[in-house]
């Protein structure tokens, strides 16, 4: 287990069917809601973005990777909150400034051909990046609603 993952989501599934069917329905922490909810969607976007930096993971060093694991456990715990109506580990103003740091390190200089997608990597970076362009986008609503936090959708603006 990683160090700030909240595992108590994990431990909850039994197994990974029903063995009934859903007829278009899934559970969560407050009953049964439709598959094509807007919270179900976040929670797709999350898991998307989440499985695309696994991806980049593959190729980055090992610090890298540890940077890129701890963003990915702080994206979970936004989809466990989300699905548990829990407070796991929330983002904090802290870990937007951490963030924000370790992006002004990876920033400077910004090479000319930045654009260019010349390495697998830099292609599983750049879906990276889409994909989390995209959840933001979808955020905006659950923020607007105050079902996210302020510095939540911050961490997910840096991101993208």
């Amino acid at each position: 287990m990683r160090e700030g993952l909240n595992i108590d989501f994990f431990h909850m599934v039994k197994r990974l069917y029903t063995r009934n069917g859903d007829n278009g329905y899934t559970l969560v922490s407050s009953g049964r809601i439709s598959k094509d909810s807007k919270l179900i969607e976040i929670i797709g976007s999350l898991d998307s973005f989440c499985s695309s930096l696994d991806q980049c993971r593959i190729d980055l060093s090992k610090e890298s990777r540890i940077s890129v694991e701890k963003i990915q456990d702080k994206i979970i715990n936004v989809a466990v909150q989300l699905l548990m109506n829990k407070n796991a580990d929330r983002i904090t103003k802290e870990d937007i400034k951490a963030l924000e740091e370790q992006i002004d390190k990876l920033e400077s200089p910004i090479p000319a051909n930045f654009i260019r997608f010349n390495s697998r990597l830099s292609c599983n970076l750049n879906e990276s990046r889409v994909r989390c362009r995209e959840l933001e986008r979808k955020l905006v609503k659950f923020l607007k609603e105050n079902k996210i936090s302020k510095e939540t959708y911050a961490y997910v603006n840096r991101l993208s």
